[in-house]
């Protein structure tokens, strides 16, 4: 056996989605646009599973968001849009031209979704 087969593997990171999102009908229902916007946004919460992680607040800009392949301004707003109104997300602080200094919108997941 050679040293590099007795290193244990690492796991590569993943976004961990839980069922009761995942086969939610406000989820099932989005559009793939905002599917995907979830597992972008998903993916930028440093924190376990549980509670703290509807704690946690993130920063996503556009041009970030358009390097997963959805880069029309619309398309980008209708998903964040769709995911505010489905529970699943919550805007903490608008940024972008509204806030006049260029600032990114600083968001985090929501647990809302469980009484739409």
């Amino acid at each position: 056996m050679d040293q590099r087969s007795k290193k244990k593997a690492k796991c590569p990171p993943f976004t961990a989605i839980t069922h009761d999102v995942l086969f939610h009908q406000g989820f099932l229902s989005l559009t793939t646009s905002g599917k995907v916007l979830y597992l972008i946004m998903a993916s930028k919460v440093k924190a376990p599973l549980g509670k703290g992680r509807y704690d946690y607040e993130f920063s996503l800009s556009y041009t970030e968001i358009s390097k997963w392949g959805i880069s029309a301004p619309a398309t980008i707003s209708k998903g964040i849009k769709e995911l505010k109104d489905k529970g699943l997300i919550e805007i903490v602080k608008a940024g972008g031209l509204k806030s006049c200094g260029g600032i990114t919108t600083k968001y985090k997941l929501s647990e809302r979704y469980k009484n739409i």
